[in-house]
């Protein structure tokens, strides 16, 4: 009897053989796999594979166990599914931003912001949006330090999008340096009730740059703005001669 199971615990069959040497190319694809810092989903299958063929007849592998690895592997086969599906549409998304973002070229567009920019003569100009009648509007003006250069009482106005120019100059009357500045608005209705003035910045596009995933357009007076914060796109105005 025992030379019986000797003989049963020393057998190998050619088969097992096999999967040996196909455990040992397995298992070069594991190490492969674990020195990139990643299993895919290849790898997994060959080595669930190998576990069947190099399991001990005598005592297989549990069907509780078996059934928990194919679940694994299914939920990997779902998340390299999904994974793909988010990129193609995130690669989608983007090219369709992009050609949203070319299309605007040569209009006019109007959009969150309050800068100014200042160049010689060259001043554009002041806008903004009032919700509802205002008694009063003031205009802050503001270097880049956040100090006021000027204030600009425009007075009662109507509900409505307004621009306003700005002469370059500051309380004194003396001319400010050429750059960028920033302007706060402040409106009050009837009764003194605080109006929300919403500052705007226009112009025609004249090109697109990306940046960090948002798409920046380039105005013709030589402001930026985000794509993002577009309010409104026009055809640009043409003036006819009679």
């Amino acid at each position: 009897m025992s030379t019986t199971a000797t003989s049963q615990m020393t057998y190998t069959s050619p088969l097992l053989g096999k999967a040996e040497q196909s455990a040992a190319a397995n298992a070069a694809s594991a190490k492969a796999a674990a020195t990139n810092g990643t299993l895919g989903q290849n790898d997994f299958l060959k080595l669930l594979v190998t576990q069947l063929q190099q399991q001990d007849p005598l005592n297989p592998m549990d069907d509780q166990a078996y059934v928990a690895e194919l679940a694994q592997f299914s939920s990997l086969e779902q998340l390299t599914n999904i994974n793909t599906g988010i990129t193609t549409m995130t690669t989608s998304i983007n090219s369709q931003g992009q050609v949203n973002a070319v299309g605007m070229i040569g209009k006019d567009v109007t959009a969150a912001g309050n800068s100014i920019l200042k160049s010689g003569s060259t001043i554009t100009p002041i806008s903004y949006t009032l919700p509802s009648a205002a008694t009063s509007v003031q205009a802050n003006i503001l270097d880049s330090t956040g100090n006021v250069v000027k204030t600009v009482n425009i007075g009662a106005q109507n509900a409505g999008t307004y621009k306003i120019s700005w002469d370059g100059t500051d309380s004194g009357g003396n001319t400010v340096s050429d750059g960028t500045y920033t302007f706060t608005l402040a409106a009050q209705g009837a009764g003194g009730t605080a109006l929300n003035v919403t500052p705007q910045i226009s112009g025609t596009v004249t090109g697109v740059q990306s940046s960090n995933g948002t798409y920046l357009l380039n105005l013709s007076n030589g402001q930026q703005v985000s794509m993002l914060g577009v309010t409104s796109v026009n055809n640009p105005t043409t003036s006819t001669s009679s």
